[in-house]
């Protein structure tokens, strides 16, 4: 069994279209948080950033390195009480699901050939830098929602479940038995699952 997450913001335009290295031959990306960024100067690897030898024509998708992942949702009831009775109970079916992410980040990019193929769209290990700027520049708006995949691996078949997010809180932190990772945990609120193959374990 193997378990993934994958994360990217989808592009405005719908328009867009990607060569074979993943970089947007055609349309215009209006939203350009969903690009590629860049650090431009330097002489270190920890400024060289993936996709096409740098380019910021690259969609930015990301496949996390996860230590762990949890939903929790949130329910709210009403309960009246009264005087020497039951209470009665409201559920006016109100929900918020939560869902946690925390796993380690590389400080330095790996090379441009390694990347996670999913539905035909490359998925690359973010290094610290691009997580950071996604956290902080990424906003959820309809019609450009932050989608979160849950992707599970087996023998014979892919399962997934995808939600809408959007970032509540993520804390960063250094570890000394680690020191070329950042490690992270990330919260983030969601809609309810987007069911695609969520049942399918065959």
């Amino acid at each position: 069994m193997k378990s993934l997450i994958l994360l990217e913001k989808k592009p405005e335009a719908t328009n867009v279209v990607e060569n074979s290295s993943g970089v947007v031959s055609s349309g215009t990306v209006t939203n350009t948080e969903v690009l590629n960024p860049k650090i431009t100067g330097g002489g270190t690897t920890e400024n060289y950033i993936f996709g096409a030898g740098g380019s910021m024509n690259v969609l930015a998708r990301y496949g996390l390195q996860v230590l762990g992942f949890a939903t929790r949702t949130f329910r709210q009831p009403l309960q009246v009480g009264i005087p020497r009775q039951s209470p009665i109970l409201f559920d006016v079916g109100s929900y918020r699901p939560v869902m946690t992410v925390s796993g380690i980040v590389e400080r330095e990019a790996r090379p441009d050939n390694d990347f996670t193929l999913f539905e035909g769209n490359r998925y690359y290990t973010p290094t610290f830098f691009q997580l950071q700027h996604a956290i902080t520049q990424w906003n959820y708006v309809q019609g450009q929602e932050i989608l979160l995949t849950h992707l599970h691996t087996n023998v014979s078949s892919v399962t997934y479940e995808q939600y809408n997010v959007a970032v509540q809180n993520a804390t960063f932190g250094l570890n000394a038995q680690v020191p070329k990772f950042w490690t992270y945990e990330i919260s983030l609120v969601g809609t309810r699952p987007i069911a695609k193959n969520a049942s399918r374990n065959v």
